[in-house]
């Protein structure tokens, strides 16, 4: 089992409505109200939920950032998008799984809305041969044309959606390894099927032959 160390980590769910949603003057307000109760801790002010009407019908925006403008929060009439990019400490770890549960429960996203839920994570190996090991499982190829990585896909007993999972090599940290991994999450985004979705994460990983561990402080 290869043990990589956390670097950089990150959080990136689309939550796809039944049907356009058409703009409300009410609507924007409940949800602009909501995201300032929320997380004006995070540094939300109401002057920074942006509202763009666009057309007054299905051209409009919602959108506000938070915790130093590394979430975000986007919503259109067609779907949800947040964002929670490059977290390097453990608060920032912990911080990204609660903004993206605070944004699901701000949106009242019920059961016949599916997210598209991926995590990423730029990891470092612990020595240069298991750099080699792993990166050689990408396969040998002509001098001169390096590969790409590779994409798979699995089940896991306690996860009802499959799970697709890419390796790479890392653009952020030198000499790193680029994980990203996704699933489809129905309903609401909580804690509970969080955890769920985490821990079938890391099975999948075990079952790959590495896990990812945060770097010691």
């Amino acid at each position: 089992m290869k043990v990589l160390t956390l670097q950089r980590f990150g959080i990136i769910s689309e939550s796809f409505f039944p049907k356009p949603i058409p703009y409300s003057d009410l609507l924007v307000q409940q949800m602009a109200s909501k995201a300032v109760e929320k997380f004006r801790s995070a540094g939300v002010l109401p002057s920074g939920v942006v509202c763009n009407s666009g057309d007054r019908v299905f051209g409009h925006s919602l959108f506000f950032s938070a915790l130093a403008a590394k979430c975000s929060f986007r919503m259109t009439s067609e779907k949800i998008e947040v964002k929670c990019m490059d977290a390097v400490v453990q608060a920032e770890y912990k911080a990204f799984w609660q903004f993206v549960i605070d944004c699901a429960e701000i949106a009242e996203l019920g059961k016949d809305v599916p997210s598209h839920f991926q995590t990423y994570v730029h990891v470092s190996f612990q020595s240069a041969a298991d750099r080699r090991e792993m990166l050689g499982r990408f396969g040998d190829l002509p001098e001169g044309v390096s590969p790409g990585g590779y994409i798979l896909y699995s089940h896991s007993p306690n996860w009802k959606h499959e799970i697709r999972l890419q390796l790479d090599r890392s653009l952020a940290i030198q000499d790193g390894l680029f994980i990203l991994v996704g699933t489809r999450i129905d309903g609401l985004i909580n804690q509970e099927n969080l955890t769920t979705v985490y821990g079938s994460f890391e099975e999948l990983g075990a079952k790959m032959g590495f896990k990812v561990e945060a770097a010691k402080v």
